[in-house]
């Protein structure tokens, strides 16, 4: 068996894509998050990326990043 992680291969941090998400949803709207009000857990992943390099062997590359991402999926809701 052979795993197959989607992704672009870069990272986002969460408050990035939250902020990014919320702007593109309602803009000019003031933050609707708050960002350290709850202490991080003991153990928390801070940081992962798909490895995609099993997709990028047969082929396949990411055809936009989170941004874009975000836009398409909105113009489809």
């Amino acid at each position: 068996y052979t795993e197959y992680q989607v992704g672009t291969g870069a990272g986002v941090s969460l408050k990035d894509f939250l902020v990014y998400l919320q702007n593109t949803m309602m803009p000019g709207s003031s933050s609707i998050f708050e960002f350290g009000a709850i202490e991080q857990r003991d153990n928390e992943i801070m940081f992962s990326v798909a490895n995609n390099k099993n997709l990028k062997a047969m082929g396949w590359k990411p055809n936009f990043d989170y941004k874009k991402g975000i836009e398409e999926l909105l113009k489809r809701l």
